[in-house]
């Protein structure tokens, strides 16, 4: 048998312990991250209903958008620029500077409050200018997602539309079925409060708490 070549022994192990360290490394850095979102995650039951109640929005809704658009990561960013929570977009929050004198560069869109208040903002005027229609939610989460223009199109100027009649003058199918997601998983959501508030004994209350906060991650993100 030959001997081995000491050379060759050696590199083979500094490369092993080199991959094994990058490997590491890989794992901390998405470990640390998941861990990051899972932080704020937990921050959310307290900043959800402070942004909704600040622009006069239901928390509960404001909670599904963010579910639907980013799945609760503030990290999340879309193809068109769209940033954090609500998946705000470039064009939002020049409007939100320009209505509001704050202005704000994209990339602090990634702190979850502000986050919030700026897709809150937009949301809110969108339910203002939708609100003489039947059921304004579905408009204003229409144009939410595919904007103002485009919703004024699909209504060519009718007025006290059903929600039925004015799913099917959307002409994205995408729009169709986040506005569909949206407002169903607002529904359940409501009823599930109602449910978790009639059922309650008081001092199960703070354990009850716990519960929803850690299941609500996976149970609300279906």
């Amino acid at each position: 048998m030959g001997k081995r070549n000491p050379k060759k022994t050696t590199f083979a192990k500094a490369l092993k312990i080199s991959l094994a360290l990058a490997l590491l490394v890989i794992v901390a850095y998405y470990a640390g991250a998941y861990i990051d979102i899972l932080r704020v995650r937990w921050r959310l039951p307290a900043l959800i209903p402070k942004a909704a109640g600040a622009h006069g929005l239901d928390p509960l809704l404001v909670k599904s958008v963010v579910i639907e658009e980013s799945g609760m990561n503030y990290r999340a960013r879309g193809k068109a620029g769209e940033i954090g929570l609500m998946q705000v977009r470039p064009v939002v929050l020049e409007d939100y500077a320009r209505v509001t004198g704050r202005v704000l560069a994209p990339e602090q869109l990634l702190d979850p409050e502000t986050n919030l208040e700026v897709g809150c903002w937009y949301l809110a005027r969108m339910l203002r200018i939708f609100h003489d229609q039947r059921e304004p939610v579905y408009f204003a989460l229409a144009a939410y997602n595919a904007g103002a223009t485009n919703v004024e199109r699909w209504i060519a100027n009718a007025k006290d539309l059903s929600a039925e009649e004015f799913l099917k003058r959307i002409r994205f199918k995408s729009t169709r079925r986040y506005v569909a997601n949206i407002v169903n998983r607002w529904a359940y959501l409501a009823q599930r409060e109602q449910r978790a508030a009639s059922s309650v004994h008081p001092f199960a209350y703070p354990f009850s708490v716990t519960l929803c906060f850690c299941g609500h991650f996976m149970e609300d993100c279906r």
